[in-house]
């Protein structure tokens, strides 16, 4: 059992039954020192569970992290952020100078770009039913799908702003049946000849596949696994749940009608970044069982596109 399902347990025992467990090592040494001052105290209890509630649900969020791992996040008070951004390619790499000498600062080309936040939340699935029935484990896991749920969204909105962005001029259309590491590698080409450097990949599934057949490095997303020197991780779709259309469900839509996009490739540093006003969280408790069925779980968000020729698409067939 995890520690949040240890304390759910005994939040929902009577005196005895506290007590009982208290004196099992299986218990009890979940905890640590501080930990334990806390669980018998009724002051401390609440902030013992809800540190444990948020830590599930960013365990769920964990397992679907994608646009986190690639992107810069810059974090903001306010529900909207003016990026101020460099739009100059040049000077990407530092001059020799002098010992001694004076070292003269960059010359940059600003630029702003607006950022709104949006707010994303969910409900866990969560009713006294299974609270009475004692259904720690399966609290547990709605709590790691409310994270899962949040961060789908946060990858959805990346993929979708940043696709979005990109001109058709920039596309690049697989010269064969689908895409082959040889189409990756002509959009490192477009993003290194506008003068920036391209350093990651975004995969979407049905890209993915093709790629771990055609390079045999197996998971290329993890480890020292990569392609063509690019930073890779995987973005499920970008469509909502469309009724009737599977299909859609394989690749990323565009904004250009009747386009599809299996791969993006860009530099992380100077294409698109998360803005981050407050990131997972929750509702305050002030039971630590009733008030499970009134959890929520929220983040806000915005994603900023500051150098659009920065990233190139791949398109599916």
């Amino acid at each position: 059992m995890s520690k949040l399902t240890r304390l759910l347990e005994y939040y929902c025992a009577g005196n005895s039954k506290r007590r009982s467990l208290m004196d099992k090592d299986s218990f009890i040494n979940n905890f640590n020192k501080q930990e334990k001052q806390l669980l018998l105290s009724e002051v401390g209890e609440t902030d013992l569970v809800s540190r444990e509630l948020i830590a599930a649900i960013v365990q769920g969020a964990e397992r679907r992290q994608s646009a986190r791992k690639l992107l810069p996040i810059i974090n903001t008070n306010s529900n909207t952020c003016r990026i101020v951004c460099n739009t100059d390619p040049s000077g990407q790499y530092a001059p020799y100078v002098a010992e001694g000498g004076a070292i003269e600062q960059d010359s940059i080309i600003y630029d702003e770009t607006d950022v709104t936040i949006k707010k994303a939340a969910v409900a866990p699935y969560i009713t006294n039913e299974l609270i009475e029935d004692e259904k720690f484990d399966w609290i547990e896991l709605e709590l790691q799908r409310a994270g899962a749920k949040l961060e789908n969204k946060l990858n959805q909105e990346a993929i979708t702003t940043m696709l979005d962005s990109i001109s058709m001029t920039n596309d690049i259309d697989p010269a064969g049946t689908h895409i082959a590491l040889s189409d990756i590698g002509r959009a490192k080409m477009e993003v290194d000849n506008m003068g920036w450097n391209a350093d990651s990949l975004f995969l979407e599934p049905y890209g993915y596949a093709y790629m771990i057949d055609e390079t045999n490095f197996g998971d290329i997303t993890k480890g020292d696994n990569k392609v063509i020197g690019l930073n890779a991780s995987i973005l499920d779709a970008k469509a909502d749940s469309v009724s009737g259309n599977a299909s859609r469900y394989r690749f990323w839509d565009g904004v250009d009608t009747g386009y599809h996009y299996c791969g993006l490739v860009f530099d992380s540093m100077n294409f698109a970044a998360i803005v981050m006003r407050e990131d997972i969280n929750t509702n305050k408790i002030k039971d630590p069982i009733h008030d499970l069925t009134k959890l929520t779980a929220k983040m806000r968000f915005g994603i900023g596109v500051y150098n659009p020729n920065a990233g190139c698409r791949v398109l599916t067939k």
